[in-house]
């Protein structure tokens, strides 16, 4: 008798363990894949934001660290921060792909994400790259993957994808003369449709820019 309840206390400990194991390999797998799961499986909340920069926008930039808003309709500094709080909201990853990036606002805001254990790969055009002032130096240095590749064909979106959920983009480059001092414009959504085809064309020209900048000996250390 006892041989059989030992074989049926040990197959009882096994099955518990391999069910227990099976539950956080589950668990773990559905957290961080949270960010990976197509975006039309979700259920949420409606997103559609347009972000207008005018010919008012220089007068804004006084009270940039500021949270109230001037009485302007389209007061540039509360839209920046909009930005910022975007960025300050990822959980899991932020990718960005725009052709000159020179704000050190939005990229320390990218830096900080990094830090605190966002997944980010940022994509430049290779000539705005080396331009004095460019963020892709700081990224560099935070150990941020930034990708490009020389070529006659410009890099010229303007587009950044968090947690493969919101989409920003736009005509304006992340630089502070676009944001104060030009007419532009920046949506920010979360519908399924557009947000599919802006990760697929990522992914597409990550692999495309397969040179880490790192790696490039012509780039400034």
């Amino acid at each position: 008798m006892k041989r059989p309840m030992m074989i049926i206390i040990a197959v009882s400990v096994l099955v518990s363990e391999i069910i227990w194991q099976g539950y956080k390999r589950c668990r773990n797998l559905g957290w961080k894949g949270s960010c990976k799961r197509s975006v039309i499986e979700k259920k949420k909340k409606s997103l559609a934001e347009v972000l207008l920069f005018t010919e008012d926008s220089a007068f804004c930039r006084s009270h940039i660290n500021s949270e109230n808003s001037c009485n302007r309709l389209n007061c540039a500094a509360v839209n920046f921060n909009k930005l910022k709080k975007y960025l300050n909201s990822a959980k899991c990853t932020i990718d960005v792909c725009i052709y000159f990036f020179t704000s050190q606002k939005l990229g320390n805001a990218i830096i900080k994400a990094h830090k605190r254990g966002v997944a980010v790969r940022v994509i430049i055009d290779a000539t705005m790259a080396q331009n004095d002032g460019s963020q892709a130096v700081s990224f560099r240095k935070a150990s941020i993957k930034v990708r490009t590749k020389y070529s006659k064909d410009l890099m010229h979106h303007k587009f950044v994808i968090i947690d493969n959920d919101i989409l920003i983009t736009g005509s304006a480059n992340w630089t502070m003369q676009a944001f104060f001092g030009n007419f532009e414009n920046i949506i920010v959504t979360n519908c399924p449709i557009l947000l599919k085809q802006f990760v697929n064309e990522f992914e597409r020209l990550w692999k495309r820019y397969d040179k880490d900048l790192a790696q490039s000996d012509s780039f400034p250390s």
